[in-house]
């Protein structure tokens, strides 16, 4: 179960987090940095969830693009398919995958937010989603590309005085728009401010917290992706496990939801009132349930 050895460090994939306001540039450093990390354009792709706005920097060279349009996939922004677009990516022969922005599986169409609300189960229905994105995150961490994932951040404004000596309001990013304590799924954490000016907030290599403020450019990545080739080769990584998706909790008003279970009921024999017994059992509760509910059932009945 425990062993002991030297400590000794690995190589690693690098999984950097890069947070920002609108128009701070997280897209464009995302693709300077990507560009030093992988050498060449060829082997970089943006999966662009911001309405392929990435390619407005298409002109930087011939890196890939990967549109996340939430109307094209079942179920949006959904964890399950973030963790579909990485073993995608994986597929493709790249280096880098930038994931413009995760925001998205949080407080998406679809994503980590918008299901605990379809689940109506207020806190309780955490214990559904959480899994779902924890899935995500160890998708992420354990990918055998470099990854970059930018991330909004909630934006206010405060007053500072300007070099003429009057008040000026300035934009700022506050908090990232993720689950509280992303940040620990990184190795390192690059905050964009509206300058275009990056800090690393968090920072395993330490190299960047020291520096202070300073331009993203290729030289940064090429800089981090030495670090991270420097240690000894790393064992393969265990097969990942995905949690079942349990689907919404069943609604007596949804038609869907009323015909598929009516159905179930015929496949196994059930008449009318037996049905309408079971369907009440069922109200709130998620189609894999449905086994138990019968067996409830059968086993009350079969003291009557």
């Amino acid at each position: 179960m425990f062993k002991i050895a030297p400590a000794i460090r690995e190589n690693v994939k690098l999984k950097i987090g890069m947070s920002g306001p609108s128009g701070a540039g997280k897209t464009y450093s995302a693709l300077q940095l990507a560009l030093g990390i992988a050498g060449s354009w060829e082997k970089v792709a943006v999966a662009d969830t911001e309405n392929k706005s990435a390619l407005y920097y298409s002109g930087m060279g011939p890196w890939q693009h990967i549109p996340v349009d939430p109307d094209e996939m079942e179920g949006g922004y959904h964890p399950r398919n973030f963790i579909k677009l990485i073993e995608f990516a994986e597929k493709q022969g790249l280096e880098v995958l930038i994931i413009d922005s995760i925001s998205h599986e949080w407080e998406g169409r679809g994503g980590c937010l918008d299901l605990v609300d379809q689940i109506g189960k207020g806190f309780a229905s955490w214990k559904t989603v959480t899994p779902l994105h924890n899935a995500f995150m160890d998708a992420m961490r354990h990918s055998s590309l470099h990854i970059i994932a930018t991330m909004r951040s909630k934006q206010d404004y405060v007053v500072e005085e300007n070099a003429k000596g009057k008040a000026q309001p300035k934009k700022v990013g506050l908090k990232s728009i993720q689950r509280e304590g992303a940040d620990y799924d990184f190795g390192i954490v690059f905050d964009v401010d509206m300058n275009h000016f990056a800090r690393s907030s968090k920072d395993r290599t330490g190299i960047y917290m020291p520096r202070g403020e300073f331009k993203m450019t290729p030289a940064v990545g090429k800089e981090l992706v030495e670090w991270a080739t420097s240690g000894i080769e790393a064992p393969a990584p265990s097969p990942r496990v995905v949690p079942e998706d349990r689907g919404e909790p069943l609604d007596p008003t949804n038609k869907t939801h009323k015909e598929g279970l009516w159905k179930r009921m015929k496949e196994r024999g059930f008449g009318p009132e037996d049905g309408v017994e079971i369907f009440s059992r069922m109200k709130g509760k998620y189609p894999d349930e449905f086994e138990d509910v019968v067996a409830e059932y059968l086993e009350k009945a079969s003291r009557l």
